[in-house]
């Protein structure tokens, strides 16, 4: 009996792992985003930091641009897709837009489920990462693409890409003006 035990959990165990695999974050745009593959058809069911390549870009960034204070706070999550079940650890960010008292945006309080709150996309490579940006005026091209990218673990590059457009001509006669400067890279520091 105790000589059937170990095959017994052998065979248990490699059963539970073809129904439930693992890709590590560091995988997924190399080999699902770009490739234009489905992860379920390849039975991952979560996408997980196994490596923990997402921990260095966690915590509160500052940094000054064109007299403007950026404070960003990134944070990492589980999330979990209701239409699929599959689990993503990915990065969220928030961040704060001011000029001595006065603030000029902040989502720094907005739950995870606010659309202005930025959403992880994907890992880059080991020291970039890329978040879907929307705006208050998303509807009329207020949305990009976030890059961050690490010079050192105390040095962020902070670059947005606007990649919107009016979507209706009558709710909007012309596009949004964006808040986040596009195309110019800002400096943040880890505080």
């Amino acid at each position: 009996m105790f000589k059937i035990l170990p095959f017994l959990s052998l065979a248990l165990i490699t059963t539970l792992n073809t129904f439930s695999q693992v890709l590590p974050v560091e995988e997924l745009k190399d080999n699902y985003i770009f490739e234009n593959r489905g992860l379920l058809d390849d039975g991952i069911t979560y996408v997980k930091d196994v490596n923990n390549k997402l921990d260095k870009f966690v915590g509160i960034w500052n940094g000054t641009f064109e007299g403007i204070d950026y404070k960003v706070k990134i944070d990492k999550y589980t999330k979990q897709n209701e239409d699929s079940n599959i689990r993503h650890d990915k990065l969220i960010m928030r961040y704060e837009m001011s000029t001595g008292s006065s603030i000029i945006l902040s989502t720094i309080q907005l739950p995870n489920s606010n659309v202005l709150v930025n959403k992880g996309y994907y890992l880059n490579n080991d020291t970039s990462y890329m978040f879907i940006y929307l705006g208050e005026q998303r509807r009329c091209g207020q949305k990009g693409y976030i890059f961050v990218s690490l010079s050192n673990t105390n040095t962020m590059n902070f670059l947005y890409t606007r990649s919107g457009h009016a979507l209706d001509g009558r709710l909007c006669p012309r596009p949004a003006e964006d808040v986040l400067p596009n195309g110019k890279r800002i400096i943040l520091n880890k505080r």
